[in-house]
């Protein structure tokens, strides 16, 4: 495809009908197809977009948000893991009295271990929906530092 040279013809390749309504989504979009753009209509563009800075400044606060909802939802896993902790606790009082036959010894041995199990399921859950948060935020890092970069570059190359 040839360059884009109008406001209009992006506009229409990025689906958008008006840059004041510039979706947060589109940014990468924008940013990945900046070298097919005449520089002239990027520069038109980036003028338009809001004050950067404010703009990457809300998306982060908005993040940010997102984070602190997440992890009220970990909050769950704190109790769930003294619970775990406290039966781990009484079964091993009950295996402590030493009055218990040796079929009850495995059995509660047995609790004990699928206990254990359940611990390790929860934290690999766990860390996995940390990693997928970390991932979110590079993804989104990574955006701004794009369009941190295109902003610098379309402004240095239309300066020569």
């Amino acid at each position: 495809m040839g360059k884009i040279k109008t406001e209009k013809q992006l506009l229409k390749k990025l689906k958008i009908k008006d840059l004041s309504k510039f979706p947060t989504e589109k940014v990468s979009e924008f940013v990945s197809m900046l070298h097919d753009v005449d520089p002239d209509v990027a520069k038109k563009i980036i003028d338009q977009f809001p004050d950067f800075t404010k703009f990457a400044s809300q998306a982060t606060q908005e993040f940010r948000n997102i984070l602190v909802e997440a992890k009220k939802g970990t909050k769950g896993a704190d109790t769930y893991y003294r619970s775990c902790e406290l039966m781990i606790n009484s079964l091993q009082k009950k295996l402590d009295e030493g009055n218990l036959s040796p079929e009850e010894q495995d059995h509660i041995i047995d609790r004990m271990m699928e206990i254990a199990n359940k611990i390790d399921e929860k934290d690999e859950k766990d860390k996995a929906f940390i990693i997928k948060i970390l991932s979110g935020f590079c993804s989104f890092v990574g955006v701004l530092v794009g369009v941190a970069l295109a902003l610098v570059g379309v402004k240095g190359f239309t300066k020569k």
